[in-house]
């Protein structure tokens, strides 16, 4: 009896082809970003200290096409462009570093949304540690809204959650 099939999606490693996506399997502290500066958003990961294998991450940006998609239940909508992380699950003792900024005006006020096929969606609490994850929940460690744009800087367990405002 053989395998099932499985089915790889390769992610281009020029920015100018697909701007909007990237992926890498991170060693230690390596990063790996989208382009900034195309789209309403960039997005970045920092991998976790890790003396075992690199651990796999990919970023997908896309435009929103309905204000109640990867959102709060109605009557919020969501306005930002909706950001798909996918690795493995990971420890939350030694979680990777996301960096998620949305490009708009007035989003500084508006909660950063986390959505995932597995938990219904919910606005991300603040880290209780800076440099822990909360179990089975993202959290963040930083937010930092500009005039054009707002940032925040997550600490993430893995699981293929969406992000948006």
């Amino acid at each position: 009896m053989s395998p099932p099939d499985r089915t790889t999606t390769v992610i281009s490693a020029d920015q100018t082809v697909e701007p909007d996506r990237a992926g890498k399997c991170l060693d230690q502290n390596e990063t790996v970003s989208t382009a900034t500066g195309v789209g309403g958003s960039s997005s970045s990961a920092r991998g976790p200290f890790t003396l075992e294998l690199c651990t796999p991450v990919s970023l997908q940006e896309k435009a929103r096409t309905d204000p109640n998609e990867a959102c709060l239940p109605a009557p919020y909508q969501c306005v930002t462009d909706i950001v798909t992380t996918d690795a493995p699950v990971g420890s939350t003792a030694n979680p990777i570093k996301l960096t998620l900024t949305f490009y708009g005006t007035q989003l500084g006020s508006l909660p950063l949304i986390f959505s995932s096929v597995n938990a219904t969606p919910e606005e991300v609490p603040a880290c209780p540690d800076p440099a822990t994850a909360v179990p089975d929940d993202p959290c963040y460690f930083g937010h930092v809204a500009r005039m054009r744009s707002v940032t925040w800087s997550v600490n993430w367990s893995g699981v293929d959650p969406s992000w948006t405002n």
